[in-house]
């Protein structure tokens, strides 16, 4: 998103949680509205590619992880080792 550090899936995914309301957003993000809507738009062209980034952000699996993380590695320590 032009002139902040966010990506259009955050904005995407916190605009969820205000029914895609483009006024509520722009005053929870303190930006124009035009910025917003650029967001929900972009949104709007790519939303597999947008979905796809939300629901690997909330991953909790391993594989879904070490698709954004490739050099991952998934370390189990047994539970009597874990204090």
């Amino acid at each position: 998103m032009k002139g902040s550090r966010l990506t259009v899936w955050w904005v995407v995914y916190v605009a969820k949680d205000y029914g895609m309301d483009t006024e509520q957003l722009a005053a929870h993000f303190q930006r124009p509205v035009i910025w917003v809507k650029a967001a929900l738009n972009y949104y709007e062209a790519f939303p597999k590619e947008i979905d796809q980034a939300i629901e690997d952000h909330l991953a909790t699996d391993f594989e879904t992880l070490k698709r954004a993380l490739p050099d991952a590695q998934l370390m189990e320590i047994p539970l009597e080792d874990a204090d």
